[in-house]
């Protein structure tokens, strides 16, 4: 691989917290909300998100970015949202 062929990915991960509290209806809506707010996300720049967000263990999830630069914002808008 060339030094050109490279890209430079950000890759979010979080924790949806106290979710082992959670109802099973109520934690997958809220997986539901989230990923609702990563649709969101999808429309700020064309291929900005890299994939689709992935749930690993029920509550723990990742995001790859294909613009690191918008890293920060995705995070402090998931997180506020």
């Amino acid at each position: 691989m060339s030094r050109n062929d490279r890209r430079l990915y950000a890759v979010l991960t979080g924790d949806l917290v106290k979710s082992t509290d959670l109802p099973a209806r109520e934690l997958d809506r809220v997986r539901n909300h989230f990923l609702k707010r990563i649709n969101a996300v999808k429309t700020w720049d064309k291929g900005l998100v890299a994939g689709n967000a992935e749930f690993v263990q029920g509550d723990a999830w990742q995001l790859a970015l294909t613009i690191p630069g918008r890293a920060l914002r995705v995070a402090i808008f998931l997180r506020a949202t």
